[in-house]
């Protein structure tokens, strides 16, 4: 298991869904993440110390760590991952979206609230977001939501919302917490 470093508003990975890659085993399990290791970085993401860093501590930054290779979710995978959030505001992030995106052209949508993958269409988005954006329709203050508007370009408030539940505690306090992504056919479970 590795540990991402995530700072600003961030876009974790994606996974591909065409189906010449059937087969495939259903764990995405890696043991590196140097530059040539199994992500393609975009926007400001880079890789550290053998860390997925999504964007540096600054304001209106987006950046994203994309899969390297096309892979078949329909018959279920799970992901295990960890991560670090530093608190929002004042160069810290809204939080960061695992994003499946059925499209072999990796995309990121606008940073802030859109949380990278806002607009972006033909995707389930799971994000972990920090913030209680005021005045737009978000689930909860600080929580864990499944997105999803079908091919339809994905909107990060309520409107696409599949089902959302509030952090079991403070995840943006910088410490290394673990996440775990789980789809058997028929059922998508998320776990902190």
């Amino acid at each position: 298991m590795k540990t991402l470093t995530l700072f600003g508003v961030v876009l974790l990975l994606a996974a591909f869904c065409p189906p010449s890659t059937r087969g495939q085993s259903p764990v995405f399990d890696f043991s590196t993440l140097d530059s040539d290791g199994p992500f393609v970085t975009q926007d400001a993401a880079t890789t550290v110390s053998n860390r997925l860093r999504l964007t540096p501590a600054q304001g209106s930054r987006t950046g994203a760590g994309w899969y390297r290779l096309p892979r078949y979710v329909e018959a279920g995978f799970q992901s295990t991952f960890t991560f670090q959030l530093g608190a929002a505001g004042g160069g810290g992030g809204e939080g960061f979206a695992f994003v499946l995106l059925g499209s072999a052209l990796p995309a990121v949508g606008p940073g802030g609230s859109g949380l990278g993958y806002a607009g972006v269409p033909n995707t389930l988005a799971v994000e972990f977001d920090g913030t209680d954006n005021v005045g737009l329709p978000d689930a909860l203050p600080g929580h864990v939501s499944v997105q999803s508007k079908g091919t339809l370009p994905n909107a990060a408030d309520i409107t696409a919302s599949l089902g959302s539940a509030a952090w079991p505690a403070n995840l943006a306090d910088g410490n290394v917490h673990t996440g775990r992504v789980v789809y058997v056919p028929g059922s998508l479970k998320v776990f902190i």
